[in-house]
């Protein structure tokens, strides 16, 4: 595959799909209480599954302001809106059991869809991770997510808001990160990619912990990620016990880790 491809990779749920509705409820019974059943209200309510209507402005960006894009990888339970033209030739229909290992399935963890994205068949080996609130209303240039090869990403530490409903996960993450680098050293080998101006004044965040032993978290901007396939792969391989125990978890569990890791 022509390294210069890049893909594009969005996932998408039913909530009103009503076989959909009796798997899920099935699995929601059956589950016990600390293997994987989300246990606050944010992660068991249905907010997490609505479809808010706004699927087709995801496609219709993708298609107006960013030509460049190979293929869009379309994952989905196995639902699909009316809407959608399947002939297209750049869309990927993706379905859990076409990339997922079949003994995390069936999962309802969104977690468990996003860090396994690496595995779905003929992905690039770079690719922008999307979610269905984000949407692309202008012109955009590969060079807005790749350079030299390389995800565009920020390096700038930043504690996990108490409020988020990714705290957990944060939290695990950040553990795992503590346990594998040293703050100082990996900060030293490139300074540049931590004290940047054109982090503006963020960068002031990471003079506040420097001090600090190790990394206290990182600043989220919650826009669509660039990724590697590699840098999935290498993540599975020093952590695969971690790893697996999230994807396990039917449901978001707060032992998960998630793709931010």
């Amino acid at each position: 595959m022509n390294e210069e491809q890049i893909d594009v990779v969005i996932c998408w749920v039913d909530g009103n799909d009503k076989e959909w509705q009796r798997e899920k409820t099935f699995w929601e019974h059956k589950t016990a209480p600390g293997h994987g059943v989300a246990d606050d209200l944010w992660n068991r309510g249905d907010v997490r599954f609505r479809d808010w209507g706004t699927l087709k402005y995801f496609f219709r960006g993708i298609e107006k302001n960013a030509a460049w894009v190979r293929k869009v990888h379309f994952i989905t339970w196995g639902h699909l809106p009316p809407w959608l033209n399947l002939s297209n030739p750049k869309l990927n229909i993706v379905r859990h059991e076409d990339y997922i290992p079949a003994e995390f399935l069936p999962t309802f963890n969104s977690h468990t869809i996003e860090l396994n994205i690496h595995r779905i068949p003929g992905l690039a080996d770079r690719f922008v991770f999307f979610n269905d609130d984000t949407f692309v209303t202008k012109k955009t240039v590969s060079g807005d997510f790749f350079l030299g090869g390389l995800p565009c990403d920020s390096a700038v530490m930043n504690p996990p808001p108490m409020t988020r409903h990714n705290l957990h996960a944060e939290y695990n993450n950040i553990g795992i990160i503590n346990d594998r680098f040293v703050k100082n050293k990996v900060i030293a080998e490139h300074p540049l990619k931590w004290f940047n101006l054109k982090y503006g004044t963020k960068v002031l965040r990471n003079c506040l912990f420097l001090p600090w032993k190790n990394f206290v978290g990182f600043y989220e901007q919650h826009l669509p990620n660039s990724f590697l396939k590699s840098t999935f792969r290498a993540v599975w391989e020093a952590e695969e016990e971690e790893l697996a125990a999230t994807c396990s978890c039917k449901f978001r569990d707060r032992s998960n880790v998630n793709q931010w890791l």
